[in-house]
């Protein structure tokens, strides 16, 4: 009697924490949608490069390589391309991540072209790091419109 007294009542706790834990599978898809469909036309813009191999549009998208997503809202807030193999200018598409505080692309020697005036459209931006790339051009005036920007580096870039 004991013995299924036993069963019963770990049959009873497993019964519970099934359904009161989380199914990890629901809580996997945390990343706000729109960043989602914006992050995946990045990734095309750069020719789906090995860099995003794992930016799989059936996971979540805070989790992917190079992004940060806020721990509460889960909107994206940090993108950075380091050491990788994009090619191409630096797609318009970045300023539709609207609260982008953090943007860095570094040791990307074959992203070409300029600045993307679209930039100025990210108005949380805190941070613009461009280094070691073949970024072009001149250091355009729209930067000044982004008034949370405390911090830029624009080095090392060469044609």
């Amino acid at each position: 009697m004991e013995a299924l007294k036993l069963v019963s009542t770990l049959f009873l706790t497993l019964i519970i924490l099934v359904f009161t834990c989380p199914n990890p599978s629901l809580s996997a898809q945390l990343c706000c949608p729109k960043d989602k469909k914006v992050l995946l036309q990045i990734k095309k813009a750069f020719k789906d490069p090995y860099t995003y191999a794992s930016w799989d549009p059936s996971s979540d998208c805070c989790d992917w390589y190079g992004v940060e997503c806020h721990e509460k809202t889960h909107q994206v807030i940090s993108f950075s391309a380091n050491n990788g193999d994009l090619s191409g200018p630096i797609p318009p598409q970045v300023a539709e991540l609207p609260y982008l505080q953090y943007l860095d692309f570094h040791k990307q020697p074959n992203i070409t072209g300029s600045i993307p005036p679209a930039i100025a459209k990210l108005m949380n931006l805190k941070s613009l790091s461009i280094t070691w790339t073949k970024i072009t051009g001149p250091i355009l005036d729209f930067l000044g419109q982004l008034k949370n920007l405390d911090f830029i580096a624009l080095s090392y870039c060469w044609k």
